[in-house]
């Protein structure tokens, strides 16, 4: 009978072949998620790595000891050094005294250089503008921690932007606007002289002394923006 059937050891054989059948396509799939899950992982992980390499401004990661754990090519390009220099190797403050990794320093330790400016206000994250002599690097440094899932910080992100061909690019058109406007004042200030004079002195020709008082008007209003250039040069050097 039926009822006997559920009884036999051959019943018995079918219910453990279809446990273990279950079991084995719930491992199948389980595999099957993992693996999917750990290949968007690893093509999550690639395109960060793709971002950091290729990215413009310099980046650094490293530990609390100030050890070395990655950097990409900008930093290469920024240092005039190669990552497998540094990547790996503690820097201590002592290493300012290396001409080779002298600016890596005093990135990592902004009080070790020329001039550092702190440009953010909050703790975090602690934005500084550096500059650097010999070479003359004008840089501006954000710095923000790696934090494990208790928020304790576990290593540094370093980004670091150069400024300096800006920075050169500013200062030559400021100099520029400065002897540009001082070789101008110099004739003009003589031009405006002879033609205020000319205006005195023509008492008996109204037309021309008309005509000398326009022009000492288009000369003063000359001088005028020349001046302005002038401040306007001071402000952008800080003067």
């Amino acid at each position: 009978t039926i009822g006997n059937f559920f009884l036999t050891p051959l019943f018995y054989a079918v219910l453990n072949f279809l446990v273990f059948l279950a079991v084995a396509l719930a491992l199948i799939h389980a595999q099957t998620n993992l693996a999917r899950v750990k290949t968007t992982a690893e093509l999550k992980i690639n395109e960060l790595e793709a971002v950091i390499e290729n990215t413009e401004d310099g980046i650094l990661i490293y530990d609390s000891n100030f050890k070395i754990l990655a950097a990409n090519k900008a930093v290469e390009k920024i240092l005039k050094i190669k990552k497998t220099e540094i990547v790996g190797r503690e820097i201590t403050p002592d290493a300012v005294n290396n001409p080779k990794f002298k600016i890596l320093t005093q990135i990592l330790f902004p009080s070790l250089a020329p001039t550092a400016t702190q440009i953010s206000e909050e703790a975090w994250p602690q934005i500084v503008d550096i500059t650097t002599e010999e070479p003359a690097l004008n840089l501006i440094t954000t710095l923000t921690r790696v934090l494990d899932e208790r928020k304790k910080a576990i290593g540094f992100l370093k980004i670091i932007n150069d400024e300096t061909r800006e920075k050169n690019i500013l200062q030559s058109k400021s100099e520029f606007v400065t002897i540009a406007s001082h070789q101008l004042r110099t004739p003009l200030t003589g031009i405006r002289w002879t033609l205020e004079e000319l205006s005195k002195n023509l008492p008996d020709k109204p037309e021309l002394a008309g005509t000398a008082n326009n022009g000492l008007k288009l000369t003063d209003q000359a001088l005028k923006t020349i001046n302005d250039l002038l401040d306007a040069a001071k402000i952008e050097d800080g003067r």
